[in-house]
């Protein structure tokens, strides 16, 4: 919502309203759409009260939607955090986990993550996702074994996307490394020849 204030009176009336117990406990983005001022204002004297004792400080707000978020962390980009953020990336069972999944785990944030793991890439101490699943799907399929399973079994047995799957082999099947199969045993164990399922 744009400022209908100048910075003085969006102050004054972000000030006025974090005194009361109703207003404190809201989200400084849920607060500032009610008053019509900018959330940065009402986030700047949130911090300015609370520093001098004038309001409590709140670990948890409730948001436009009702949800109650924690805000303890929120914002805070620590070395001991990065730290910790390092090390789950770097274990091997963690290779293929998505960012928003290892945050979770962590109490982080998916973007800090994100913004993280892509350092680690530019300094070689871990590959790029995308590098690490094509080189598993054509290892797998590249098996005389595993010859004629279809993408969704092989996407199933290898736990990636199913269209990764799809994209490596057209790429084995355009190179000639790989011979396009007739058929193909989906993960039900049936049969499918040029698209068709066959009983």
């Amino acid at each position: 919502m744009p400022a209908k204030y100048k910075h003085r009176e969006a102050s004054a009336i972000a000030d006025k309203a974090l005194r009361k117990p109703q207003f404190v406990i809201l989200t400084n983005r849920y607060l500032g759409a009610i008053l019509g001022i900018s959330d940065s204002v009402v986030s700047r004297r949130r911090r300015a009260l609370e520093a001098t004792g004038e309001i409590p400080e709140t670990p948890r707000r409730q948001s436009a939607t009702g949800y109650w978020l924690d805000t303890t962390n929120m914002g805070e980009y620590k070395p001991l955090a990065r730290e910790k953020v390092v090390v789950e990336l770097l274990k091997p069972e963690n290779a293929d986990r998505n960012n928003g999944a290892i945050a979770e785990d962590l109490g982080s944030n998916a973007n800090i993550v994100g913004r993280i793991r892509l350092e680690l890439i530019n300094e070689g101490r871990i590959s790029k996702r995308s590098n690490r699943v094509r080189d598993r799907v054509q290892a797998y399929v590249l098996r005389p074994e595993n010859a004629g399973m279809s993408y969704g079994l092989i996407s199933e047995e290898l736990g990636v996307p199913q269209t990764s799957v799809w994209r490596y082999m057209q790429r084995l099947f355009e190179s000639g490394q790989l011979e396009r199969p007739e058929e193909t045993i989906g993960a039900t164990g049936r049969i499918y020849r040029l698209g068709k399922r066959r009983r």
